[in-house]
C-alpha cells in the first residue's frame, strides 16, 4: 500500500470502530446492521489484500535454498557412490553420464539442476541391485528422490508470491475505491438517522470520514456550538480541550477554532451560564480540519 492507500485504511478502520462501540444504539436497526455487516467485509477483504501484498519472499527464497542444499548434500554422495562403483567395475557408460563437478552442481540453478539431479538418480536407480555396497540402497534412493522433488515444488514459489502480490495491488485499489462508494451511498446515509437522536455517533462518524493527507498544514478543529432546542449558535461558549488550561470562547456564530492538536483522540469541555456542562471527545486527522457540532442543553 502506497501512503494514501495506507491512509484510507486507517479511515476506514476507525469508522468500523466508531461504529462498533456505539453498538447499542443502532443493534436494532436492520437496515444499518445490514450496511455495517457488508462495510465489515469489504474491510476484511482489503486487509487481506494488505497481507498478501505486504507477504515477504524472502522466507520462500530461504526455503528453496534451504532444499537446494539438501537435494546437493544427497546427490553428490550418490554421485560418489555410483563413481566409485563404476571405476571398480570399468563401467565407461556411467563414468561418462556423472561427469559434474561440484562448483557446477553448486552454481546450477532452477530446472538444470533439477536435470542433473535427475541424472544422477536414474543412473543409480538403473544399477541400484549392485551398489548395495557402495552406500547406494533403494532406501537411500527414496530419500533422494524426495529430496528432488521437494526442491522441484518450490522452483515457482517466488515467482507464485510476485504474481499473487501484484494482483493484491489491484485488488487494494479495487476494493478501496469500492468502500468509498458504499460509504457515500449506504452508511452516509443510514447516519442521517442519527444526527438529530444521536448528535455524538453521528459526529464522532462523519469526523473520521476524511484520511490522512501528508503535507497539508489545516487548523484540527473547527468547532460549532448550538442550542439543542433551537439549533441556533450560541456565542461566547467557554472551550477548553483535554487537561489543557487555556480557555477560548465561541464567536457570535457559535465558532471556535483550535490548531495544534496531535493526530489522536481528544476531549472538548464546553461550559456556559445558564446551560448543562459539556464534554465531548473527537478525533483528529493529521493534515485534516475535524469538524465537530456540539448541542448544549438549558439548564431548567
Amino acid at each position: 500500500m502506497d501512503k494514501f492507500q495506507q491512509a484510507k485504511l486507517m479511515m476506514y478502520l476507525l469508522i468500523k470502530g466508531i461504529i462498533n462501540t456505539a453498538n447499542s444504539l443502532w443493534a436494532g436497526n436492520i437496515p444499518f446492521t445490514a450496511s455495517f455487516g457488508l462495510l465489515s467485509g469489504l474491510i476484511t477483504q482489503l486487509e487481506a489484500q494488505r497481507t498478501i501484498q505486504e507477504n515477504p519472499i524472502t522466507g520462500i527464497t530461504a526455503d528453496k535454498k534451504a532444499k537446494k542444499d539438501a537435494a546437493f548434500v544427497l546427490g553428490w554422495a550418490t554421485m560418489n557412490h555410483v563413481k566409485s562403483w563404476a571405476v571398480a567395475t570399468n563401467n565407461a557408460g556411467v563414468l561418462g553420464k556423472l561427469k559434474y563437478t561440484e562448483s557446477q552442481m553448486k552454481s546450477a540453478t532452477g530446472v538444470e539442476y533439477v536435470g542433473i539431479l535427475t541424472t544422477i538418480y536414474n543412473t543409480a536407480q538403473d544399477n541400484v541391485g549392485s551398489l548395495s555396497t557402495y552406500g547406494v540402497t533403494p532406501t537411500t534412493q527414496t530419500a533422494y528422490l524426495a529430496s528432488i522433488t521437494a526442491f522441484s515444488n518450490v522452483l515457482t514459489d517466488p515467482m507464485k508470491a510476485e504474481e499473487a502480490r501484484a494482483i493484491a495491488t489491484e485488488n487494494i485499489a479495487t476494493l478501496e475505491g469500492q468502500i468509498d462508494v458504499f460509504l457515500e451511498t449506504r452508511m452516509d446515509v443510514d447516519m442521517e438517522n442519527y444526527r438529530l437522536s444521536q448528535p455524538d455517533f453521528y459526529n464522532q462518524y462523519f469526523n473520521s470520514r476524511v484520511p490522512v493527507k501528508p503535507g497539508v498544514n489545516k487548523r484540527a478543529l473547527e468547532l460549532t456550538v448550538i442550542d439543542s432546542v433551537t439549533h441556533l449558535p450560541i456565542a461566547k461558549v467557554v472551550v477548553t480541550y483535554d487537561d489543557a488550561p487555556k480557555k477560548h470562547k465561541t464567536s457570535a456564530k457559535g465558532i471556535s477554532y483550535m490548531q495544534n492538536l496531535t493526530q489522536d483522540s481528544h476531549t472538548v469541555h464546553l461550559s456556559l451560564i445558564g446551560y448543562v456542562n459539556k464534554s465531548q471527545q473527537f478525533n483528529v486527522i493529521s493534515g485534516e480540519t475535524t469538524k465537530l457540532t456540539v448541542q448544549l442543553v438549558k439548564t431548567s
